[in-house]
């Protein structure tokens, strides 16, 4: 193509393009709510964050993310109290701190707020503690012994690898992402794993003689054990201390857990159970409270489930929350600057674009300096397309490809700019959805304004060769993405009704101008309701079982001026809002297996509109997990556990492979019978043993 245009044009156009968008203007419309605040809120770190044994998962099948977790207690907590309060749960099962200083940061969003987390009970091999010291067939004097020492030895290390300088190692690289110098971050302590009982005593027998034991080895493991969680406390304590007396960045420890479940923690016998339990023990889950106030739970053989916080534990850490932390300070009231954005540009690199883009080149540090200033947080990406060399394009072109992830640079985004290579283009239509594709598999922040702007002069190829993309298809992929919306940048034929319909259906709006002096007058027609424009969030994903009634929720949107005035909903993911609720919360309840996007677009009293969406998945049993992979299709069944190994799941295995007594030669002193059987003759340990 050799359409030509002038420099000045694509500028002004641009310009006038974001500015739009994001609804800048100087001042702020009459009507916003003054004490209307959002607050961003992220849960990371390990199982007990995650909610492992609380149900109601979502999320990779091995993360056991709960919507039952305390961040969602605590999160439902802010919303009656009318803050618009999001969040975003990174925390995954198993995880040390090596695992979030080296994976799970990467997904925690820069302008974040408040981070609440676990951390440091797997490092100290918290799995194996329950397996060695509380576990039928596992449990041993020695083997109990040997782990808590181990756990003892790291939480008393007071170098690189100790457990102080390990939690400091994610203190401080929370601390680094965190873009916010308000952000506050929430460590959380963990309870006891059991009751005090100094009765419970291990014993192996390590010497044997003409079938009688002679020599014992004893272990008071529940004692340990609860002085053990004190150390790890008074560590973490110590820590987040000397972190408040020398950093700018507040950090709270929430160090009345223990206290808080005292007499509520897991009987270490395995012939008994604490009836106000709040951890699951062996063989269980999602313990709640029955009407004469004791615990009732459900039989689980999923072992990830066992020793974590039950749905009345999480309540408790929520409440703990709530005592210490309350509404946090740095909730930002809300105001039309208070919104964060991702911008992509995706742009037309073919050879007619040539004189456009070395104006944009030499304009991309002003742009982004005037949005930066009118927003709470921006970040800007750059995707390039062009065409198909074998399918009507020249020889070295290209569909798409990313030329600059998200940044905040100026200085960065100008120097991909400045490398870009404009050429051929071949026939006339080009690959335009392939590069909103590119831009759409970027990195996205959660809970943000979120835009691709498509500058360019010739109209998509649809549906594309090669890729099969079709406006249909990239419209889908912009609604999940809660949503993206598209805007195209029009200075000469990019506007063909397949382009259209797309931005349509996205909920962004194209630009087309025949003379530069008409974009001013069109701005300012149009910057008061873009700028009141107002904000949707689903507070999802959801995971759950066909027939089962959940509650969609949608508190945490908001009007930026006046009230939202109406909630339409999306249930069946094509794009058609059919049903209409009163508040911002609906119930609903799918009839059928389901797994896609739903969205709640709101209204508000100016009747400006936004959109937001999330993941369902409706499955026969309620695990997400589709019939034809599930080892147990009857129940639901998580982590999909397989003991055994036999293909049938823990769940619905008869004989999963859990052992039924104890090991031979170990035993609990508590446990065993007063007159001994003749096939074992049990015969007194030394005095300096410490038998009991």
């Amino acid at each position: 193509m050799t359409i030509q245009r002038s420099k000045p044009r694509i500028v002004a156009l641009l310009t006038a393009a974001i500015l739009l968008i994001l609804g800048i203007v100087a001042t702020p419309q009459a009507g916003a709510n003054p004490n209307a605040k959002t607050l961003s809120v992220v849960v990371m770190g390990d199982s007990y964050s995650a909610g492992n044994g609380a149900g109601s998962y979502f999320g990779p099948v091995d993360s056991f993310r709960s919507r039952n977790n305390y961040g969602h207690r605590y999160v439902d907590w802010l919303n009656r109290q009318g803050v618009h309060a999001t969040l975003t749960t990174t925390a995954w099962s198993g995880n040390t701190t090596v695992d979030v200083v080296g994976g799970q940061i990467r997904q925690l969003p820069a302008d974040a707020d408040l981070v609440l987390f676990t951390i440091g009970g797997n490092d100290g091999n918290f799995g194996e503690i329950v397996s060695n010291c509380f576990a039928l067939g596992m449990r041993s004097a020695q083997g109990c012994k040997a782990r808590v020492a181990e756990a003892r030895e790291l939480i008393n290390d007071t170098g690189p690898q100790g457990f102080r300088q390990r939690t400091e190692n994610v203190l401080r690289v929370i601390d680094k992402r965190l873009a916010r110098s308000e952000a506050e971050i929430v460590l959380i302590g963990y309870p006891h794993l059991s009751l005090p009982d100094p009765g419970y005593i291990l014993r192996d027998c390590v010497r044997w003689q003409d079938s009688f034991c002679v020599e014992y080895v004893h272990y008071s493991a529940v004692n340990d054990i609860r002085r053990l969680a004190d150390e790890a406390a008074a560590v973490q304590q110590a820590l987040v201390d000397s972190w408040n007396r020398n950093s700018d960045r507040k950090v709270h420890y929430v160090n009345s857990i223990r206290s808080r479940f005292a007499s509520h923690e897991p009987d270490p016998s395995v012939l008994n159970k604490n009836d106000y339990r709040w951890l699951n023990e062996f063989f269980e889950t999602e313990g709640q409270r029955a009407k004469n106030g004791t615990t009732e739970s459900r039989f689980s053989a999923e072992k990830m489930e066992w020793y974590h916080p039950n749905k009345i534990g999480h309540d408790e850490i929520a409440a703990a929350i709530r005592e210490q932390i309350g509404v946090p300070d740095n909730a930002q009231a809300i105001t039309p600057k208070s919104g964060n954005v991702d911008i992509v540009f995706a742009i037309d690199t073919t050879g007619s674009m040539v004189d456009d883009i070395d104006v944009v080149r030499a304009n991309v540090t002003d742009i982004m300096s005037r949005v930066s200033e009118v927003t709470t947080s921006a970040r800007f990406a750059l995707v390039t397309y062009q065409d198909f060399p074998e399918a009507g394009g020249s020889l070295g072109d290209y569909p798409a490809r990313v030329d600059h992830d998200f940044t905040s640079d100026s200085a960065s985004l100008r120097a991909a700019l400045d490398s870009l290579v404009v050429g051929g283009g071949g026939d006339y239509e080009e690959a335009v959805y392939s590069g909103i594709a590119a831009a759409l598999d970027l990195d996205w922040r959660p809970g943000v304004k979120k835009m691709t702007i498509v500058l360019g002069d010739a109209p998509p190829k649809d549906p594309e060769p090669i890729t099969g993309h079709a406006w249909q298809s990239i419209a889908q992929r912009a609604y999940e993405i809660d949503p993206v919306e598209v805007y195209g940048v029009d200075t000469a034929e990019l506007a063909s009704e397949p382009f259209t319909s797309l931005v349509e259906a996205s909920g962004g709006q194209v630009l087309k101008v025949s003379d530069v002096a008409d974009i001013p007058q069109a701005i300012v027609d149009t910057v008061d309701d873009v700028l009141a424009k107002p904000f949707a969030w689903i507070q999802g994903p959801y995971t759950l079982a066909v027939g089962e009634e959940v509650t969609l929720d949608g508190r945490a949107s908001y009007a930026v001026t006046g009230e939202l005035v109406k909630f339409e909903w999306d249930l069946d993911g094509d794009g058609v809002f059919e049903r209409e609720s009163s508040g911002p919360e609906i119930t609903h309840a799918w009839t059928a297996p389901f797994s896609g996007t739903i969205g709640l677009r709101v209204t508000d009293s100016a009747g400006l509109v936004a959109t937001g969406s999330t993941q369902v998945d409706v499955s026969d049993d309620g695990d997400g997990i589709p019939a034809a992979d599930d080892n147990c299709p009857a129940v639901a069944n998580h982590g999909q556990g397989d003991e055994d190994g036999d293909g049938i799941g823990n769940e619905c295995d008869d004989t999963p492979g859990y052992p039924t007594e104890d090991m031979p030669h170990v035993s609990v002193v508590d446990q065993i019978p007063p007159t001994p059987t003749p096939q074992v003759p049990i015969k007194p340990s030394p005095p300096d043993t410490g038998a009991s």
